[in-house]
């Protein structure tokens, strides 16, 4: 009897022993395979905007709040356009949004959402181009294959404006000025998701002011970067 219980006792000892070999290889294995899955999906840069020495209106359907801020590779590698179209509406005779930032060889999609015939054109040099007149619900579509800015134009209706900032890069994104009148301060927030590990340029848009450029080295963990904007 001593010796069955002894038996018991010690495959007990190993059973447990076993188990929490598997236990310990089994978490391991899944932190690796997240840490993987991690860095295959790309680190975050971001930092906060400060406008510096001026003052924009942040408020209203055309307002200068917008900030375009986007990283241009060191290496210039080229990067395939996305299959997907951007959206740009007009809605109670106004774009929306005011501000679209779309990557090189992009097609954005111009929807009328009001009762009366609108227009879409452009004069820039980058792309210039008319999409003639249409109604309510029919959408024309453009594909933007050079990079800069576009302001957009309704022939229809002169108050109507926008631009699209095409920029040769799929890392990008749009920050929206804030006002703090109690300090005096107009700021934001940006962030950039899923950026490569290597050496960028950081680049700034925003119809009213402008910002230095800056190199930005990416590492797994990310990387941060402020932003000072002032007068043109």
């Amino acid at each position: 009897m001593k010796l069955k219980k002894s038996l018991i006792k010690a495959g007990s000892k190993k059973t447990l022993r076993t188990l929490f070999g598997e236990l310990s290889i089994g978490l391991g294995l899944s932190l690796f395979l997240a840490s993987f899955a991690f860095a295959g999906e790309g680190a975050t840069v971001s930092g906060n905007i400060q406008v510096k020495k001026a003052y924009v209106e942040t408020t209203g359907a055309k307002s200068d709040k917008d900030v375009v801020v986007y990283l241009v590779s060191a290496e210039k590698g080229a990067s395939a356009a996305p299959v997907e179209h951007a959206k740009m509406n007009q809605k109670n005779l106004v774009f929306v949004p005011h501000v679209l930032a779309v990557q090189k060889g992009t097609t954005v999609d111009f929807l009328n959402e009001d009762a009366v015939n609108h227009n879409v054109s452009s004069p820039a040099a980058c792309c210039s181009f008319d999409l003639g007149q249409w109604g309510k619900g029919v959408t024309k579509s453009y594909k933007f294959d050079s990079t800069g800015v576009a302001p957009l134009l309704c022939s229809l209706h002169p108050e109507m404006a926008a631009s699209v900032v095409v920029v040769d890069t799929p890392y990008y994104t749009t920050a929206s000025l804030i006002t703090n009148n109690a300090e005096k301060k107009q700021s934001a927030k940006y962030s950039i998701k899923g950026v490569p590990a290597g050496d960028y340029t950081l680049k700034v848009w925003n119809g009213k002011l402008v910002a230095a450029d800056q190199k930005v080295t990416v590492t797994a963990t990310g990387a941060k970067a402020d932003i000072d904007i002032h007068k043109k």
